[in-house]
C-alpha cells in the first residue's frame, strides 16, 4: 500500500476546521440539549442528592454504576450545584472523545477521512433532544465511550511500543468503565483479553501471558471490590435487581423484556448481507469517481437526491412508506456497520493466525474487536439517533477503514483531492441523517432557574416552570411534594428532594408487590401534594401511569388526594408528538378529612 507524506500544516488545518465545527455546534445548540421530562432530570438530581448526605442505591434508586454520580457530586461540591457544571463536563467529554477518535482514526486513515469520522461523531454528540453527549439520558453512556476510546488508544500504542505499565493503566481504565456502565465494562475487559492474546501470540510465551494477566488484575480487583462492598452492605438482588437490572429474572427485565435486544440470527444475517452490499457499492462509487472525473457530478447529484428524498417528506409531513426513509440510512449510516466490524475482526484475526503477527494487522484486530464488542448490544440497530449514538462511533470508523482499504486495494493511486470529495459527500449524508435533531424550532422556549438555564418545548416549559414554582413554595411552607412519574428536574431546580428512594415510578422500576410499601412510606412522610404530569411512556409499551402500570399507586392517589390545579392542558391520552415531552400536569392535594374521601375525584382527560 503506497504511503502518502502528510504535510503537518495541512494536518493542523483539518484539526482547526474540526475545532471550528465543534464551536459552531456548541453555539447553535447551547442549552437545548436533553429532556426535562425524561431521564436527564435524574442525571441532575442524583449527584445533588448525594451531596445532601443520601447514599446511592440505598437512598436513591439508580440503574447504572456508581462512578459518574459520585464524580459529579464532587464537581457540584467544588463548583456549586449548577447545570453549567454538567454542560461543561459534557463538552469536555465530547471534545475528549473527538480528540481520541481522531488519533485512533489517523492510525488507519488519511486526514481527509479521519476528519469525516469526527464530523459524524460531533453530529451525533450535539443533538438537541434526549440522546446526546452534553446532557444525555445517562451520563455513564458518554463517559463509557470516552473511557473505552482511551483504552483502545492506549492498547494501540502498546502494540507499537509494548509496556507493562500501559497494560496496568489499561486494566485500571477497564475497571473504571465497569464502574460506569456495566455493558461497557464487559466490552472493556473483552478488549483487554484481545490485547493480552495479541501480546502472547507475538511473544509465543506463557510467561508473557501470565505477566499480562497480572498487570490487568488491579483494574478487575478494583471493580470487583466496589461491587462486592455494595452487595455485602445490602444483597445481590438489591444491587442488581432493585437498582441495576442485570439479573436474568430482575423485575425490569421481566417487565420490559425487549429493552435487552437479542441478536436474532436471521436479522443479523440480513444486516450483515446488506452492509456488505452497501460497502461494495460505496467502494465502487469511490473508484468510479477517482477514475472518471465525469462521474463526480453524477455522484454528487445522487447524494443530494437521496438527501432530498429523506428530508422533504419529513419537512412537509408527507405520509410515505417507511422504506423511502430508509434509503439515506442504508447509504450513509447502515444499520449493519457493527457486523462489518465483526467481519473485519474475523478476517484480520485469520490473517494474523495464518501469516504470523504484524503490528499493522494486530492493530486492525484490536480496532475491529473494540468496535464490535462495544456495539454488540445494538448490533442490529446502528444509527444516528437513540441509544445507538453511544455504541456506533468506533463501528463507523471501522466502516470507513474498510471502504478506504477496499478502494486502495483495487485502485492504489487515489489522490488526496479525491478523498476530500468523497469525505465531503459522506459528511453531507451525515448532515441529512441528523438534520431533524438540529431544527431551529426544537426546544425553543428558555427557562431560567437559579440552578441553570435550559430550553425545552413551550408546553413542557409551562409545566416545568409552574411545577418548580409550586414545589418551591410548598417547601417554604414545610410541606412535602412528590412528582410523578419521573420529572426529577423539578426537585433539582426547586432545591427539594424526593420523599422516597424510588425517585421515579416507571414501568419496570417499582415492583407490583412493593407498591403498597411505597405508598405507606409516602403516608409516613406525610406527603402533602402530588404533581402528576401527562408523560407518556410509549417506549416501555405501557403508555399511561395508573392505567397500564402502577395501578395500586394511582388508586392510592385517588383515594387520598383531590385535584386542586391543572397546569397547561393535562391530557390523559394524546397523539404522540416526539418534539413535545409534556402538555400538562395535575396538582393533587391530600384530603383534609375522611368526608372528602367519599367525594368523586375529578379526572381531567
Amino acid at each position: 500500500m503506497p504511503k502518502r507524506v502528510i504535510d503537518l500544516r495541512q494536518e493542523w488545518i483539518y484539526i482547526g476546521a474540526l475545532g471550528v465545527f465543534f464551536g459552531v455546534l456548541c453555539f447553535w445548540t447551547w442549552g437545548r440539549w436533553g429532556s426535562l421530562a425524561v431521564d436527564c432530570g435524574r442525571e441532575m438530581y442524583v449527584p445533588y442528592a448525594i451531596n445532601s448526605g443520601q447514599r446511592l442505591y440505598f437512598d436513591i434508586w439508580y440503574p447504572y454504576g456508581p462512578l459518574v454520580p459520585y464524580f459529579h457530586a464532587a464537581l457540584f461540591r467544588m463548583f456549586g450545584t449548577h447545570l453549567l457544571v454538567l454542560y461543561v463536563m459534557g463538552l469536555v467529554v465530547s471534545a475528549s472523545v473527538a480528540s481520541i477518535l481522531y488519533r485512533i482514526s489517523r492510525q488507519f486513515l488519511p486526514p481527509e477521512l479521519a476528519s469525516v469520522c469526527i464530523v459524524v461523531f460531533l453530529l451525533l454528540a450535539f443533538q438537541m433532544r434526549l440522546f446526546n453527549y452534553i446532557l444525555p439520558y445517562a451520563y455513564p453512556a458518554p463517559y463509557g465511550v470516552l473511557l473505552n476510546s482511551a483504552l483502545l488508544l492506549l492498547l494501540l500504542d502498546d502494540i507499537v511500543v509494548p509496556s507493562s505499565f500501559k497494560l496496568f493503566r489499561a486494566g485500571i481504565i477497564a475497571g473504571l468503565v465497569a464502574l460506569t456502565k456495566i455493558e461497557f465494562g464487559v466490552a472493556a475487559f473483552a478488549i483487554l483479553a484481545v490485547a493480552v492474546f495479541l501480546r502472547t501470540l507475538k511473544a509465543r510465551s506463557w510467561t508473557v501471558f501470565g505477566v499480562s494477566l497480572l498487570m490487568c488484575g488491579p483494574g478487575a480487583v478494583l471493580c470487583a471490590a466496589v461491587y462486592a462492598y455494595l452487595v455485602y452492605a445490602s444483597s445481590l438482588r438489591f444491587i442488581f435487581d432493585d437498582n441495576i437490572p442485570i439479573l436474568p429474572d430482575s423485575y425490569f427485565r421481566v417487565t420490559v423484556p425487549y429493552w435487552y435486544p437479542t441478536l436474532s440470527l436471521g436479522v443479523s444475517a440480513k444486516w450483515t448481507a446488506l452492509v456488505m452490499v452497501q460497502t461494495a457499492l460505496v467502494i465502487l462509487a469511490v473508484i468510479l469517481a477517482s477514475k472518471y472525473r465525469r462521474a463526480r457530478p453524477a455522484l454528487a447529484v445522487a447524494v443530494i437526491g437521496i438527501g432530498a428524498v429523506h428530508i422533504i417528506p419529513q419537512m412537509l409531513r408527507w405520509d410515505v412508506p417507511d422504506l423511502v426513509l430508509q434509503i439515506a440510512p442504508f447509504w450513509f449510516f447502515n444499520r449493519g456497520i457493527a457486523w462489518m466490524a465483526a467481519l473485519l475482526f474475523i478476517a484480520s484475526l485469520f490473517i494474523i493466525l495464518r501469516r504470523g503477527y504484524t503490528p499493522a494487522v494486530a492493530s486492525l484486530v484490536l480496532l475491529s474487536a473494540s468496535a464490535f464488542f462495544i456495539a454488540i448490544r445494538q448490533a442490529n440497530a446502528m444509527g444516528t439517533w437513540g441509544y445507538a449514538i453511544f455504541y456506533a462511533p468506533l463501528a463507523y470508523v471501522v466502516w470507513i477503514v474498510v471502504v478506504y482499504r477496499g478502494a486502495i486495494f483495487i485502485l492504489p493511486r487515489i489522490q488526496a483531492s479525491e478523498w476530500r470529495f468523497i469525505g465531503a459527500l459522506l459528511c453531507v449524508g451525515a448532515v441529512v441523517l441528523t438534520g431533524q435533531q438540529y431544527r431551529p424550532k426544537l426546544n425553543r422556549e428558555t427557562l431560567v432557574f437559579k440552578r441553570g438555564t435550559i430550553s425545552t418545548d413551550p408546553p413542557t416549559a409551562k409545566v416545568m416552570k409552574e411545577a418548580v414554582s409550586f414545589a418551591r413554595s410548598a417547601a417554604a411552607r414545610k410541606q412535602s411534594v412528590v412528582v410523578w412519574p419521573e420529572e426529577l428536574s423539578v426537585y433539582f431546580f426547586s432545591e427539594t428532594f424526593a420523599p422516597s428512594r424510588w425517585t421515579i415510578i416507571l414501568p419496570g422500576v417499582l415492583p407490583a408487590h412493593r407498591q403498597h410499601e411505597y405508598t405507606a412510606e409516602l403516608d409516613q412522610k406525610k406527603v402533602n401534594y402530588v404533581i402528576l404530569t401527562d408523560r407518556i411512556t410509549d417506549e416501555y409499551r405501557k403508555s399511561f401511569f395508573g392505567e397500564d402500570y402502577d395501578q395500586e399507586v394511582y388508586r392510592w392517589l385517588t383515594e387520598n388526594f383531590h385535584v386542586i390545579r391543572e397546569i397547561g392542558v393535562y391530557q390523559r391520552m394524546r397523539m404522540r408528538d416526539w418534539s413535545v415531552d409534556l402538555t400538562g400536569a395535575l396538582v393533587w392535594e391530600r384530603n383534609e378529612s375522611e368526608l372528602n374521601r367519599d367525594q368523586p375525584i375529578p379526572v381531567v382527560h
